[in-house]
């Protein structure tokens, strides 16, 4: 138990001289894509208020730059060996921003319920929460998982839904956003859990046939989506 232990320290000692946070690193690629999620932000907010066609399509020419870049960060992140602490601050911070900007106005402007807005608050905040005790325990961020940023996605995307008023789609998708819910606050919970406990906390490894599944069944839900979304309208 000993060795371990002293195995645990060396490990959190590399890693916090590794994600240090450090402003200097906000001009790296990745950081600058998260940044630039913030900066969008009150966007969304001014042109979904609006509430007319053009403003309808400049929100979801936003929302797409958003999931884009919510993407496009962590790949560069990881592709060009960028993972900074600030990155790992930042990314979320821009997720749950977003996120919080758009619920707000959906729930005023566009009817989305307002225990479905609770819901992903309510999982927005339980995962900052842990977030931040794990940062005071282990002195640097957790970074998020593959549920997380699935999660992530879903959401956007029925919030998009509600922001062209696309009835089939807004079906659909509160459905799976609900599941990926519980999943990854399930997850988040688990790896919270081990932290607190000295224990190991890195994700199994993700196996290329999950990959292949995950992507297939995405593009399945979107090329659906997409048809219907044609049918409800232009039908």
């Amino acid at each position: 138990m000993a060795a371990t232990g002293y195995t645990l320290s060396v490990t959190n000692d590399r890693l916090d001289r590794a994600f240090a946070v450090r402003l200097g690193d906000i001009w790296l690629p990745p950081n600058l894509l998260s940044l630039a999620r913030i900066l969008i932000t009150p966007l969304v907010g001014y042109y979904l208020a609006k509430d007319d066609s053009v403003s309808t399509a400049v929100c979801v020419a936003l929302l797409v730059a958003a999931a884009i870049t919510d993407g496009l960060d962590g790949y560069l992140a990881r592709r060009l060996n960028m993972r900074t602490g600030l990155g790992l601050l930042l990314d979320p911070l821009a997720d749950k921003l977003f996120a919080a900007v758009l619920l707000i106005e959906l729930v005023l402007f566009r009817g989305l319920p307002v225990w479905l807005a609770a819901i992903i608050i309510t999982r927005d905040v339980l995962i900052a929460v842990t977030g931040m005790v794990v940062l005071r325990r282990r002195k640097f961020p957790t970074p998020s998982n593959i549920i997380g940023q699935y999660t992530f996605f879903s959401v956007v995307l029925l919030l998009g839904f509600y922001v062209i008023r696309f009835g089939f789609g807004i079906r659909l998708i509160t459905i799976i956003t609900l599941l990926l819910i519980l999943w990854s606050v399930g997850s988040y919970g688990r790896r919270f859990v081990r932290i607190i406990r000295n224990l190991p906390a890195e994700p199994p490894a993700d196996r290329p046939i999950y990959k292949v599944l995950r992507v297939t069944l995405t593009a399945l839900i979107l090329a659906i989506c997409a048809v219907m979304l044609v049918l409800e309208k232009w039908s």
